[in-house]
């Protein structure tokens, strides 16, 4: 190879995962790497760094950061004709300014390289014991010779590194937190026992009567609150699906929900779990179609295919107890909803208001309930009434409306509702108000919006109305990570529902 060609180091990102792992495959053959899955290499993306030589990797190396006292150099691969090039010393270089700008205190490599290594900056952690080599990024790169550490901070972080944690005798419970237009959704990754059925709605109903201990426990205080959502991931149900997934809230397992999709799939790419931009997710209300468009680093807008929406009843009149009597529209969009009039029951939608807004949507609800028995066409399961939508203007230019949806025991969705817009979307096809193609943005209580075009419209053999086929559309965000316990002496083990 020419002596004046020099490859490209560039940072890697996680769709780099495959090349990269196809890469160090011969490393691992010849038992210079360690073998690594797929998702651990997409996890060294974050901190990993490529060295490129016409369109193809020709070295990797990656810093796995363990806390701020200390990280780890790891899977360091050079080609052999690149070998001897000055290759290898430019991605260790990265690796400990990545360290450094991470404020990493040590930085560890574990290598039969020592010669290379030491060459590099690193040295022994003792005299004659040459396992481990160390260095410490935040001296910088040309002047190593300069203690610098926070000595307070240092030995905080080791205690950190050595307490007890979890706790012996607790179950632990691993979740990714997300929220779609501000609706919250907790996804279970780690603690969640098998999930029995041969549909969604098999396990929905396993779900409900061996596991609704772990969902209050996630759900309500002190881990969770009244209006926490959550999702169960499953095997799929069907040959060609890519994943089941339950829904969870305060009250029990939904059927579906539109907000839960976006957030998920937000979770699904964002975290590396998925490399796809279309899904084929199983719910109890049928099978759910998403895309994701995505940059690098994100998802910037998931949608999703929802089952087919249709309406049930049209004007609607009941007595509610404290508002008089109401005129409602009941329709199902993956879950059956009434939808009301903010400015008949005198409510303003804003979060200020929730509290006036739920004590209308449980009234409500509860006297529908009592006055009507809902049958869905082919599932009897899903034949109830899941929440109650309040519709007022829209307050931003450019959007149709606005939702304020109570579902549950009294839980007020932060979003516009995603199969709340389905729904809604049938009623206004229904009224002959918007038609097949046209999307409307609609927003919740946190000013936050979701779009809804009506994609195909279906007639029902069980149904005299036409059902029309929803694309929903949002963005998604994650807020955090967490570990939780449940132990056998917390009297709050399973949680407590205030509200």
């Amino acid at each position: 190879m020419n002596d004046e060609i020099a490859p490209v180091y560039r940072e890697t990102r996680h769709v780099d995962a495959e090349a990269v792992l196809e890469y160090i495959r011969p490393f691992v053959t010849a038992k210079q790497l360690l073998p690594r899955t797929l998702q651990q290499v997409q996890a060294l993306t974050r901190h990993g760094f490529v060295a490129e030589f016409e369109k193809r990797i020709v070295g990797f190396v990656a810093i796995e950061v363990y806390s701020r006292k200390m990280a780890e150099v790891q899977c360091l691969a050079v080609e052999i004709e690149m070998q001897g090039r000055g290759v290898g010393r430019r991605l260790v270089d990265f690796c400990v300014q990545r360290a450094a700008d991470l404020g990493v205190v040590e930085l560890i490599v574990i290598s039969a390289s020592d010669e290379f290594l030491l060459g590099c900056g690193f040295d022994y952690s003792l005299p004659d014991q040459k396992r481990a080599l160390f260095l410490q990024p935040q001296l910088g790169i040309s002047d190593r010779n300069v203690a610098a550490v926070d000595t307070a901070s240092a030995l905080w972080h080791d205690h950190i590194d050595t307490m007890r944690w979890p706790p012996h005798d607790a179950q632990l419970i691993e979740t990714i937190d997300a929220h779609a237009a501000g609706e919250p959704l907790r996804v279970l990754l780690r603690g969640a026992p098998l999930v029995v059925g041969r549909t969604m709605l098999e396990k929905r109903r396993y779900a409900t009567e061996h596991i609704d201990d772990l969902r209050r426990a996630l759900m309500w205080e002190p881990r969770g609150h009244a209006d926490m959502y959550g999702a169960l991931l499953t095997a799929p149900t069907t040959e060609d699906g890519d994943l089941g997934v339950l829904f969870l809230h305060n009250d029990g397992f939904s059927t579906m929900c539109g907000h839960g999709i976006i957030a998920l799939g937000t979770v699904l790419w964002e975290t590396g779990m998925t490399t796809q931009d279309e899904l084929k997710l199983d719910t109890p209300a049928g099978r759910i179609n998403v895309c994701l468009q995505t940059n690098e680093q994100r998802a910037e807008r998931v949608s999703f295919t929802n089952v087919p929406s249709f309406v049930d009843t049209l004007d609607h009149t009941l007595h509610v107890d404290g508002y008089g009597d109401v005129v409602v529209d009941i329709a199902f969009g993956g879950a059956y909803y009434a939808f009301c009039s903010a400015e008949a029951v005198g409510l303003t939608l804003t979060a200020s208001r929730a509290q006036e807004i739920i004590v209308a949507g449980r009234a409500i609800k509860a006297a529908l309930s009592e006055e009507l028995q809902l049958r869905h066409p082919q599932h009897d399961d899903l034949g109830f009434l899941y929440g109650v939508i309040f519709t007022a203007p829209a307050v931003k230019e450019g959007a149709h409306s606005r939702h304020a949806c109570i579902f549950a025991n009294g839980e007020l969705d932060r979003s516009p509702t995603g199969t709340g817009v389905s729904a809604r979307a049938a009623i206004l096809f229904q009224r002959g108000q918007i038609g097949r193609g046209e999307c409307i943005t609609i927003e919740g209580i946190c000013d936050q919006a979701f779009d809804v075009e009506i994609v195909d419209v279906v007639s029902s053999a069980t149904s005299a109305t036409q059902s029309v086929v929803t694309r929903v559309g949002g963005t998604g965000h994650l807020t955090g990570r967490s570990q939780w316990v449940r132990r056998d002496n917390d009297p709050l083990r399973d949680g407590i529902l205030i509200r």
